[in-house]
């Protein structure tokens, strides 16, 4: 498959795009997909990240994802993904408390997953 979108998490070939902020906050519909697409397959884009189960550390280069009931798995990226910092922040308050948690969100957030972001 020629150009074929590969998912972020799993690496299937299959992905479609998953938009960080939704379409529906943009007044430009021609403009919801600059710096706003993430690509992910259908079980990762509809299971995971629309149910609050995943989310992006503000340095870009790392994803976290509760794959299996109370365990986290972290996922790091080959390179930073070209979204902004807002919708990322955005995207993260909607997620579930325990991916807030490891992604520094919380008031007990010592221990957070995401070290060293800077966006």
């Amino acid at each position: 498959m020629i150009g074929a979108k590969i998912c972020i998490i799993c690496e299937a070939k299959d992905a479609e795009k998953a938009h960080v902020r939704p379409r529906r906050y943009f007044e430009n519909h021609q403009n919801h997909q600059r710096f706003n697409i993430i690509h992910l397959c259908h079980d990762h884009h509809y299971n995971y990240f629309d149910k609050g189960k995943m989310g992006i550390c503000l340095n870009k280069q790392k994803i976290i994802i509760e794959h299996k009931p109370g365990k986290l798995k972290e996922v790091i990226l080959d390179r930073a993904l070209n979204i902004r910092s807002e919708y990322i922040r955005e995207k993260n308050e909607l997620c579930n408390d325990r991916i807030r948690h490891a992604l520094g969100l919380t008031p007990q957030s010592s221990g957070k997953l995401c070290v060293n972001d800077t966006a």
